[in-house]
């Protein structure tokens, strides 16, 4: 598989972040950009998709649970809120409960 170059795959990275756009319209153009940024490059989503595994740091694991907030409960949404306010890397009590929560999402 030919791998995109960085500028693509960061492209790439910023028009699938549009697809949580409240807009319609962003969200449909979004989707149509990356599609056609895709066959540019003569690729499937599968190829992307299924290149490597990828390691999810402990930020995108944060906005993840972040975003299913409304699924949480008390507890679990101040430990998120703490979380995100935190300056240094967090502890591994910090990031087992985070792991904790990520993998129990919806």
């Amino acid at each position: 598989m030919d791998r995109l170059a960085p500028d693509a795959l960061d492209r790439l990275i910023k028009l699938l972040g549009m697809l949580g756009s409240a807009h319609d319209g962003e969200r449909a153009a979004a989707g149509l950009k990356a599609h056609e940024l895709m066959r540019r490059h003569g690729l499937q989503w599968s190829d992307i998709l299924l290149a490597a595994p990828v390691k999810i740091g402990w930020r995108e694991k944060l906005r993840a649970c972040e975003a299913h907030a409304h699924c949480l409960n008390h507890a679990e949404r101040a430990f998120l809120r703490g979380l995100a306010e935190w300056q240094g890397t967090p502890t591994e009590k910090q990031l087992a409960w985070l792991n904790r929560i990520f993998e129990n999402l919806p």
